[in-house]
C-alpha cells in the first residue's frame, strides 16, 4: 500500500507490518481513535522491527530449503562442483573422504 492511500485507509486495509508501520506514521491510527498519540512513535518502531525480523526470517527460510537441497544431492550422490556436475556413487561418508583428500 503506498503512503498516499493512506489518507482514507482503515486499519484492515494494511496488508503487512510495514503497511501498519507506514498507517501509524501517516497518523491514520490516532484519527481513527485505534490508538493513543502517545504511543505512536513507539509503535511506529514496533512495526518497523516486525517487518524487518520477517524479511530476515524469509532469507533464513531460503537458505534453510538451499541446504536441504544440497544434502539431498549429496544423499543422492550428484554433487554440484562449480557449477558443474558431478556423478559420485557410493556413501556419503565415503564422498567426505574423498573430499578431504583420503582414500
Amino acid at each position: 500500500m503506498m503512503k498516499k492511500q493512506f489518507k482514507d485507509a482503515l486499519w484492515c486495509d494494511c496488508e503487512n507490518d510495514t503497511d501498519r508501520a507506514n498507517f501509524i506514521a501517516m497518523g491514520r491510527a490516532c484519527e481513527t481513535g485505534i490508538i493513543s498519540k502517545s504511543i505512536q512513535s513507539e509503535l511506529v518502531n514496533v512495526f518497523n522491527y516486525r517487518a524487518g525480523w520477517s524479511e530476515e526470517r524469509l532469507g533464513q527460510l531460503t537458505r534453510i530449503a538451499e541446504l536441504e537441497a544440497d544434502i539431498k544431492l549429496l544423499e543422492a550422490g550428484v554433487v554440484t562442483v562449480d557449477g558443474e556436475r558431478e556423478v559420485l556413487y557410493g556413501r556419503i561418508d565415503e564422498l567426505v573422504q574423498a573430499m578431504k583428500g583420503g582414500a
